[in-house]
């Protein structure tokens, strides 16, 4: 029989990209039967990776608890999903013994969402109609620091491409069309934007194809950006700026060019205060010290958050350093003791929360008019 160490050592050592967690969602699904809970998975017609797990009565008032459990491409779990992973399965297990033992009436809920690292599982379920069951839900993530997780930024994944016409660049050039160049300009127009850009507001990107010799003059050039903001205007006026970057850039060098969304565009996120200051209480009591988290962050979480109360609880992965998210230090700390540790906290003050909101009208009525 396997506890919740094994799965998250499981996912930590074999980790595996968004939309392919199969094992990730297998080992999730072995402990849930193993200690008598009925899974879905594959979830039919929903998502290939995702699975659903339910305890309790379906008339009653719901918490979903979210599992993440995606690698990083080229860094494993240097985000720490698998510690996402532990700490909904710790806050499902845990609520359910006590909604047991103390004859609660309420529903929990385990999702599994998949492919958070760019691809948007959450907006696809969410699109599925999942998170209609829920009336709250609920999910963890590991972090240099414990604390509540702070807003969360909106984020439009967008790749452009750039199309023109090879030539030899010594002996023919004039026969070209470089694409090359046109992507060259996209970026120094970037550069330049960024002096009025509205200041909720960023944008990064990376050239994934910028030509295959230098002999040759590129035909074909792709880039990725990611525009982000906490102000949903702002965003939607830096993604027409964007728009209109891109094709200027084009017609300055006579190519043809297109602008598409690589991945559905994650929503800033909506805050619960009620929600949230009960968590604080148990993350408290369950010995984490908190601190006030200011970094800018992205998820589909935020999506989820702006269809019904949601929070987001952030716990430590090292006691003496400040590893930062999507780092190799990061992958270090979290295949850890102490990282489990601290996600076996999470999930208890998840669990304890939930049972406070299953069995407190009062709380359901200040997290509902938040």
């Amino acid at each position: 029989m396997i506890d919740i160490k094994d799965v998250c050592s499981f996912i930590y050592q074999n980790p595996e990209l968004g939309f392919e967690e199969f094992e990730a969602a297998r080992m999730q699904k072995q402990f849930l039967e193993e200690h008598g809970f009925e899974v879905k998975f594959p979830y039919d017609g929903i998502l290939k990776t995702a699975f659903r797990c339910e305890y309790g009565n379906a008339d009653a008032p719901t918490v979903m608890f979210m599992s993440e459990y995606d690698a990083l491409k080229g860094l494993g779990h240097a985000c720490g999903h698998n510690l996402i992973a532990a700490a909904a399965l710790k806050g499902f297990t845990d609520c359910a013994e006590i909604m047991k033992k103390n004859n609660i009436n309420g529903r929990i809920i385990l999702l599994g969402t998949p492919a958070e690292e760019g691809y948007g599982g959450k907006v696809y379920l969410i699109e599925k109609n999942v998170f209609s069951a829920a009336d709250v839900a609920l999910i963890s993530h590991p972090f240099h620091v414990a604390g509540i997780g702070p807003e969360t930024m909106g984020i439009s994944h967008l790749q452009v491409e750039f199309f023109g016409k090879s030539a030899h660049a010594s002996m023919a050039p004039e026969y070209g069309i470089n694409a090359l160049d046109a992507m060259i300009a996209l970026f120094n127009a970037v550069g330049l934007y960024r002096q009025q850009m509205p200041k909720s507001c960023q944008i990064h990107g990376i050239i994934s194809d910028g030509g295959k010799a230098p002999n040759i003059i590129p035909d074909y050039t792709c880039a990725l950006f990611y525009t982000r903001s906490h102000v949903s205007e702002d965003h939607a006026q830096i993604d027409k700026d964007f728009a209109n970057m891109v094709e200027g850039a084009a017609k300055m060098t006579n190519c043809t060019c297109k602008l598409s969304n690589s991945s559905p565009r994650y929503e800033s996120s909506k805050k619960n205060s009620a929600l949230e200051k009960v968590l604080a209480e148990e993350m408290t009591a369950a010995g984490m010290n908190l601190e006030t988290i200011t970094q800018r962050l992205s998820s589909d979480f935020g999506n989820v958050a702006n269809i019904l109360p949601t929070a987001n609880i952030f716990f430590p992965v090292s006691p003496d350093s400040c590893p930062k998210l999507h780092t190799a230090e990061f992958l270090k700390a979290a295949g850890t003791d102490f990282a489990f540790e601290q996600a076996m906290k999470a999930g208890s003050a998840m669990a304890k929360t939930a049972v406070r909101f299953l069995s407190d009208e009062n709380f359901r009525r200040d997290v509902a008019a938040n």
